[in-house]
């Protein structure tokens, strides 16, 4: 049983390591070496889990729609959304 809570633990802190944290230095890396002009164009990408579940209408996301994430992983790509 404490292996799982142990594994659980340390695939949330690297789900946060990747999504969240490394979202952030990237963008504060740019931020200091690039101005608006001359700077590149940065697409940052989403996932379903960030939006819950969707009904037929929502097939299509968008940066419109509320955030509702499921789970870690959902949770730690929001936060790189926002």
């Amino acid at each position: 049983m404490e292996y799982f809570i142990l594994l659980q633990l340390y695939q949330s802190l690297k789900a946060f390591n990747i999504n969240t944290l490394r979202t952030l230095n990237r963008l504060e890396n740019y931020r200091f070496h690039f101005t608006k002009e001359t700077g590149p164009w940065i697409f940052i990408t989403s996932t379903s889990h960030v939006y819950s579940s969707l009904s037929l209408e929502e097939q299509f996301i968008n940066e419109t729609l509320p955030l509702n994430p499921i789970g870690i992983y959902g949770l730690t790509k929001a936060q790189a959304d926002e």
